[in-house]
């Protein structure tokens, strides 16, 4: 989903700024569900959930940041 490369630079970037430590969550769901009356379908939904959350901890204070864009310059934003 994000390169390692790019997740090294993104995190090299966080700890060179101060932080004591600092982790990226990505996610990339796609779900469907249906919906049925009296047997019949009803209803289809179909979505996305993709994006990213970074977590930055600098001593007793913590960052938290999240996106859409999981490009380099997107999470570095």
């Amino acid at each position: 989903m994000i390169d390692s490369d790019v997740l090294d630079r993104v995190l090299a970037r966080a700890v060179r700024s101060g932080a004591a430590f600092a982790e990226v969550f990505a996610e990339d769901r796609r779900s469907t569900s249906l919906a049925f009356d009296d047997g019949r379908v009803d209803r289809v939904t179909s979505g996305r959930d993709r994006g990213a959350g970074i977590r930055v901890v600098n001593g007793s204070t913590t960052g938290y940041a999240h996106t859409a864009d999981l490009t380099e310059p997107g999470l570095l934003a």
